[in-house]
């Protein structure tokens, strides 16, 4: 789930580009699991290896986190 806060008037500029960045991270990873997670159901993989396809998804997040944070 994801939580905005909003944002203090006294909080320097450079702090609100960052937590900017970390909401649109969290929500794009929230829907590329979702998404993942959906797909994976469809193809009935979830039933036959529940951990892997949760670690498949997970490194997936992560590469993902890894790209955003390199922009």
């Amino acid at each position: 789930m994801v939580r905005f806060e909003e944002s203090d008037s006294k909080t320097p500029a450079a702090e609100n580009r960052h937590a900017s960045k970390t909401e649109k991270f969290t929500v794009m990873l929230n829907q590329t699991n979702a998404n993942k997670a959906r797909q994976l159901a469809l193809n009935n993989k979830i039933d036959k290896k529940p951990y892997a396809t949760l670690s498949a998804i997970i490194d997936h997040g992560l590469m993902l986190a890894l790209k955003e944070l390199e922009n």
